[in-house]
């Protein structure tokens, strides 16, 4: 037993990687480790170390800084590159001993078209020291490729997670400003748009959390809100907000109207996010075309020809059951995983939270006040694009304010509404529930 030994060590290590995951005395220890053995090292290349940076930004990595990731990152490749070596080995030492059966009986085992493959079994002849340099080989290969296949995949991981905030930041963009537009107009101060809007990121989704990096630098640091908003066009993985996050940084450096520009970029995300429904809806009836020609009228075909070769030639049920229970479902879940990877970032998917709909003084989804809320400022109150709040917008603010009841029955049947949420869900998808 053993010679097992270090094939058991090298597998231990493997599973003791995982143990972050689950346990924090274990996470704190390996950040320990890390840091000991590369924390130095991950600091000295400027270059590389500001890229790194650069995509943890944009994967928005919370808790963790880059010296701890990056190390993490080389601790676990070295790892499981030593644990790779020890059981490249053992796999190679398996195989040579399968093969110790001799060519022959391969040969004869094996059909006549593949017996070429036999050959392989002359490797178990190997003298010690070619067997060594085969092993060496093999323990190289596997060591190395584990070990740069998981620092690869760490920092890849962080794209992926970019792709898909960019993609959520996408989709939330457009209520986003919105309810900035909503706030701009009722007379609030631009800093304190921020201050909301950052309140309520669990209800406007990724783009308010990404903005809210931008109030967290004007609070905590004393930034101004040009220079938040210029960081935020640099570090954000989604285009649409980094323009947008650069051209409202000009309108304030200019004091043009904010609301204005608010308004029109509010309106060509709506033209925007029609025309993307439409080739959304476009692109799906394609796909159910290319779904019914392949995966259902393609199979009936050949499984009708199938029964019609086994009724008078020869039996071809076994290839029929490998079709029916085999072939299908996994095509069928090949074409679904591959709908949802051309068609993600489309938007419109995202759940609000309920909460936010029976707390009174977060704002609705739509950017429109509730009912219930505060007025805010009047009369001549100023606003933060230069403006002041007219009479006849306090008058309709009372105006509101008056008709509170007439608004509560409302919000209740949405409270039951999302309260019967998962029972609507049950019956129209069952399957999926």
């Amino acid at each position: 037993m053993i010679e097992y030994l270090p094939l058991a060590v090298a597998v231990a290590a493997c599973l003791a990687l995982a143990l972050p995951f689950v346990d924090d005395r274990a996470d704190l220890f390996v950040t320990r480790v890390a840091l000991s053995a590369f924390g130095d090292y991950v600091g000295e290349d400027e270059a590389r170390r500001q890229a790194q940076r650069d995509r943890m930004r944009a994967a928005h990595v919370a808790g963790t800084t880059h010296r701890v990731y990056a190390s993490r990152t080389l601790l676990y490749a070295a790892v499981l590159g030593v644990a790779g070596s020890v059981i490249g080995v053992y796999a190679a030492g398996g195989l040579l001993a399968a093969l110790d059966v001799g060519e022959a009986a391969i040969r004869e085992a094996l059909p006549a078209s593949v017996e070429f493959v036999a050959v392989v079994a002359r490797l178990a002849d190997l003298g010690l020291g070619r067997l060594f340099v085969l092993l060496a080989v093999v323990s190289a290969t596997v060591g190395s490729g584990l070990a740069l296949g998981a620092y690869v995949a760490r920092w890849r991981l962080l794209d992926q997670r970019a792709y898909a905030r960019a993609a959520e930041i996408d989709a939330t963009l457009p209520r986003t400003v919105a309810f900035m537009y909503a706030l701009s107009r009722s007379g609030m101060a631009f800093p304190r748009v921020m201050d909301t809007l950052a309140e309520n990121e669990a209800v406007y989704g990724e783009a308010a959390t990404e903005l809210s990096v931008a109030v967290r630098d004007m609070n905590a640091f004393g930034t101004d809100a040009l220079t938040a908003l210029q960081r935020i066009s640099r570090r954000t993985p989604s285009e649409d907000l980094a323009d947008f996050s650069e051209n409202l940084a000009s309108v304030l450096s200019t004091g043009q109207s904010v609301s204005a520009f608010l308004n029109d970029q509010y309106e060509r995300y709506q033209a925007e996010a029609e025309a993307k429904q439409e080739q959304y809806l476009e692109l799906l009836s394609t796909f159910a075309e290319a779904y019914v020609t392949a995966l259902v009228a393609g199979p009936l075909f050949f499984i009708t020809i199938l029964v019609v070769i086994g009724l008078v030639l020869q039996d071809t049920l076994p290839l029929l059951r490998v079709v029916v229970y085999l072939g299908v479902p996994l095509a069928t879940f090949g074409f679904v995983v591959y709908v949802d990877s051309v068609t993600q970032g489309v938007g419109g998917t995202e759940t609000v939270a309920a909460s936010s709909l029976d707390d009174p003084d977060t704002t609705s989804v739509t950017g429109v006040r509730h009912a219930t809320d505060e007025p805010g400022d009047r009369g001549g109150s100023p606003r933060f694009d230069g403006g002041a709040a007219t009479g006849r917008d306090a008058d309709r603010r009372s105006a509101d304010r008056s008709s509170a009841d007439r608004w509560a029955e409302s919000r209740e049947r949405l409270r039951v509404y999302d309260r019967l949420r998962w029972v609507r869900r049950l019956v129209a998808s069952p399957a999926e529930t």
